[in-house]
């Protein structure tokens, strides 16, 4: 993990996938293995850090987007799965009951 730490620290944090591949071979080699998936390096970088097999899904199933290696992916696919999802549902209700004292 320290070699992890090294290669993405402050210094090196916004490096492009060239400039790793160019100066940790080893490490950009092995990440590229790891992961036969046709996602980006940086998708695959990310899933290795916090220890994923796949990509995750939305609660319907389909392939959420990848945001950036420090934010993740989303977690609904679309405002119309957020929009359904129970729990915003209920927080919508409980603010509404809060401001204004009506369901």
């Amino acid at each position: 993990m320290d070699y992890i730490e090294q290669i993405l620290s402050d210094k090196n944090k916004n490096k492009s996938e060239k400039w790793i591949s160019e100066n940790f071979s080893t490490f950009h080699s092995f990440i590229n293995s790891l992961f036969s998936l046709d996602i980006s390096w940086k998708e695959k970088l990310y899933l290795h850090i916090n220890s994923l097999d796949t990509p995750p899904n939305c609660y319907c199933g389909k392939n959420v987007h990848f945001i950036n290696i420090t934010k993740g992916y989303r977690k609904y696919c679309s405002t119309y799965c957020l929009s359904n999802d129970s729990l915003i549902k209920q927080k919508k209700k409980e603010t509404c009951v809060v401001k204004y004292g009506v369901d």
